[in-house]
């Protein structure tokens, strides 16, 4: 399952004006959202992420800002509905695949053939006029 970051998110209304003071000192990932759930009311759905990963974070501000800088400097994405905070890794993308797509009975190059990463719809290319991508 894939998650996109969308900037313009922000927590529901009634946390995302709070104002907080938030110190972290050499703390799990895991330890951080738990904290952050029992303090604010935060919830927090992940597949694969570090929740082990030893982190600092300290931040005075907007609890919408602060939660925006922590998880891009954690190299998280996450897209935020309501109160409640989908987090995925941010990984980066390796190197460009390469291709053509052919007919399967008569091998021609198919134009406009659209292709996908298995499990992640965002990322995709479509074919040129010598099936190619």
């Amino acid at each position: 399952m894939t998650w996109i970051c969308v900037s313009s998110c922000s927590l529901h209304a009634q946390v995302q004006d709070l104002n907080v003071d938030l110190y972290y000192e050499s703390q799990t990932l895991g330890s951080i959202l738990e904290d952050l759930t029992l303090a604010y009311g935060l919830e927090f759905s992940y597949g694969r992420i570090p929740l082990e990963k030893s982190t600092s974070f300290r931040y005075q501000g907007s609890l919408d800002e602060a939660m925006a800088t922590f998880f891009t400097d954690n190299e998280l994405l996450h897209k935020i509905i309501g109160q409640h905070i989908v987090l995925r890794q941010d990984t980066p993308f390796g190197q460009p695949i390469r291709g053509k797509v052919t007919d399967v009975n008569s091998k021609m190059p198919l134009l406009g053939a659209h292709i996908t990463v298995i499990g992640d719809t965002q990322i995709g290319a479509i074919t040129d006029g010598g099936g190619f991508f």
